[in-house]
């Protein structure tokens, strides 16, 4: 929302800013502690220091303004005089040690949080650095987690797990990946089992052999911490509404249950198709149950007695895919296909606004029973029931899908554990 006070322009960020009238500067390390003072900038576009001057003596001539839109104007100005200072310093450094893109990148990992957007922004626009264009891959000499990495680099370190007790250690980013014998499983098999985050812990529940088994992941292990009162195995899970959801058990594939660790573990309405080792995910007020043996999806909202139908059929059936939800789109990855009785490579897409799904891509490698993770537009896939699988990255704005250089080898039924979770990740 934006208002004009004086002839100044005032809007809330981000939501509202117009990026394509931000000019093309920076920010640099020398000058990241005056940048904490303006997080993040109040206005709809970058003027030059002249103009905001004469919009901060408008207000101040008057009495009628309060002194937020003053401070607002004061930052900007200090803001512009920090990137033009740091612009002349890039262009100086790329002269004489053509270093200009590591120190950006530097800089944007220092960056707090609120601002990553603008001067992410900023540096893909800047026209002395058209190497930045993208920004859709890290630096190839950046380390795993040295902090001159790219921002979005730095955090997309994940442990991959697979149901053999197998671990590696992996930046899709980087594309670095390496084996690693030091996560304590703790006699928790993956095989089977769902995995997900809650109030700041992350869970692995169930499994073939371990099916009445929670464990949460602490440090570098898994220490168990509840027991279900249900046998859970081929299932799936989800974080909604202030609990864990739990639905598609083989024991009784069309059972949901609504689970607290450690408080509760209550059933919620059973939903009117099984969708055996189908999706289970939130999509806007909605948990929804996705194929699996079935071509149907389901809906369940809060306070609600039944499941419904979704309108939103499969084109065939499919079962042991991978998906998640991406703005106001619903992809599903791979699977195996109950009309060719084969394993797919297909990527589809729900689109709500057609309320229908289509074939937007492929993956290089047919694939079920893998993982998928996001980061920004780029969907990461790992595992799946074969030898010497590559990791592929699946771009959600042109849809194109690329082969990584690393792989893993049978790492069926995978999970993938976000870092922060994990304090065993290779650091040097």
């Amino acid at each position: 929302m934006c208002k004009v006070i004086k002839n100044c322009v005032f809007c809330d960020f981000p939501d509202t800013v117009d990026f394509s009238e931000l000019q093309g500067t920076t920010v640099c390390p020398n000058y990241l502690a005056k940048l904490e003072t303006f997080r993040p900038l109040p206005v709809n576009r970058l003027r030059n220091v002249e103009n905001l001057q004469e919009c901060l003596k408008s207000l101040t001539d008057k009495t009628d303004n309060s002194n937020a839109h003053i401070n607002q104007i004061k930052i900007e100005i200090e803001a512009l005089q920090i990137a033009l200072a740091c612009k002349l310093e890039h262009l100086e450094m790329a002269k004489k040690e053509n270093v200009a893109e590591q120190v950006i990148l530097h800089a944007l990992a220092l960056l707090p949080a609120n601002a990553k957007k603008l001067a992410t922004w900023i540096c893909k626009n800047a026209s002395w650095i058209a190497s930045l264009n993208t920004l859709t891959r890290c630096p190839g000499d950046c380390a795993r987690v040295e902090s001159d990495c790219l921002f979005r680099c730095q955090e997309n370190n994940y442990g991959l797990f697979a149901a053999n007790k197998d671990y590696m250690e992996v930046n899709f980013g980087t594309d670095v990946a390496e084996y690693s014998f030091a996560f304590d499983f703790a006699g928790h098999d993956f095989e089977t089992a769902c995995s997900v985050g809650f109030e700041g812990e992350y869970y692995i529940i169930g499994g073939i052999k371990n099916f009445q088994r929670v464990s949460k992941v602490s440090d570098c292990g898994l220490s168990q911490v509840d027991f279900m009162y249900q046998a859970f195995y081929e299932h799936r899970c989800t974080n909604w509404n202030g609990a864990i959801h739990i639905c598609g058990s083989a024991v009784d594939a069309g059972a949901c249950w609504r689970y607290v660790p450690g408080q509760s573990q209550t059933t919620i309405a059973r939903s009117m198709y099984g969708h055996s080792e189908g999706g289970l995910l939130v999509y806007g007020d909605y948990l929804l149950r996705i194929a699996g043996y079935t071509e149907k999806t389901e809906a369940y909202a809060v306070g609600d007695q039944f499941w419904s139908d979704f309108n939103a059929d499969l084109p065939f059936v499919l079962s042991q895919f991978a998906t998640l939800v991406f703005g106001q789109s619903i992809f599903i990855f791979g699977g195996y296909s109950g009309a060719t009785f084969e394993t797919e490579n297909a990527i589809l897409r729900y689109d709500d606004s057609m309320r229908k799904w289509d074939q937007v891509g492929e993956m290089a490698h047919k694939r079920r029973n893998f993982a998928v993770v996001q980061e920004e537009n780029f969907v990461y896939i790992a595992g799946g029931e074969d030898f010497n699988l590559p990791f592929e990255v699946f771009d959600t704005e042109t849809f194109e899908t690329s082969t990584l250089e690393s792989m893993s080898q049978n790492f069926y039924y995978a999970q993938i554990i976000p870092e922060e979770f994990l304090n065993c990740l290779v650091r040097e």
